[in-house]
């Protein structure tokens, strides 16, 4: 039987990003891909393990993977991937309220649970069910895909979805501080051109997007020498603006995405 030394983990395995990730990987030998997913079936490979698991589901999750790695050979197991793939986004003028908040914390529910409750509950299981006894003889590897302009909650449109974004960013900073053999790498790429994307802003200038292509190629360049915490900027030049929309206001970033969303 063929040893696995590289473990795969895949949220949203089935979105246009993580495809060509999910080949990569698929490619290298001793690897096994976890491929989570909610509606859409994904195929049994040698090399892919689908499994249906509602993600948000800290006891579903727990039970789900931890059955799944239980049945895998993993004596040999020198590398995880977590392969965290982008989420819920909403649209968040000024101080509008948002759509879904339980816990009036300000925060969107749905934007918080498919971004940070995900990334929870697959951390904590690998971490204790792979990690626990045997820390030190593995490395961790955590990634994520994000949009550039988002340090500032205070200057975009999408609040509940910046403040997301830097909890995230800084528990994959924490992390990789703390412990030596957890690396993170976090993608800042401005927008991607995909089918997503396009539904959203229709009328949205597509010459100055990013390709799938552009952004799986850089990341993969990244992650096999990746050490410690690391963040790489993507975005493709635009004549009017400088480093993509750096000098946008709160209000031209508004005027600017309505009228791509519905001229």
């Amino acid at each position: 039987m063929t040893t696995t030394e590289n473990l795969v983990i895949f949220t949203w395995t089935n979105s246009e990003l993580a495809k060509p990730f999910v080949d990569y990987f698929s490619r290298q030998i001793h690897t096994k891909i976890i491929a989570t997913f909610n509606n859409r079936p994904i195929a049994l490979t040698d090399t892919i393990i689908p499994v249906q698991v509602d993600l948000q589901n800290r006891k579903e999750t727990q039970d789900k993977i931890s059955k799944v790695l239980q049945e895998q050979q993993l004596h040999d197991l020198k590398k995880v991937y977590i392969m965290h793939m982008i989420w819920a986004f909403k649209y968040e003028w000024k101080d509008q309220i948002p759509e879904i908040d339980v816990d009036a914390d300000g925060i969107d529910d749905e934007v918080y649970g498919s971004n940070i409750t995900v990334f929870d509950n697959i951390y904590d299981i690998i971490h204790t069910s792979l990690f626990v006894n045997d820390f030190n003889h593995k490395q961790l590897y955590l990634f994520n895909i994000w949009s550039k302009r988002d340090y500032d909650p205070s200057i975009v449109p999408w609040k509940s979805y910046a403040i997301v974004k830097n909890m995230l960013r800084d528990k994959f900073r924490i992390l990789s501080n703390q412990y030596p053999n957890i690396h993170s790498l976090f993608i800042n790429a401005s927008t991607i051109d995909i089918l997503k994307e396009r539904q959203l802003r229709p009328f949205g200038e597509y010459n100055y997007r990013l390709s799938i292509d552009e952004v799986y190629q850089k990341s993969i360049k990244e992650l096999p020498n990746l050490i410690w915490n690391k963040e790489v900027e993507m975005f493709v030049d635009h004549p009017k603006y400088s480093s993509v929309f750096q000098y946008e206001t709160l209000e031209d970033t508004h005027n600017r995405w309505v009228k791509e969303m519905w001229i």
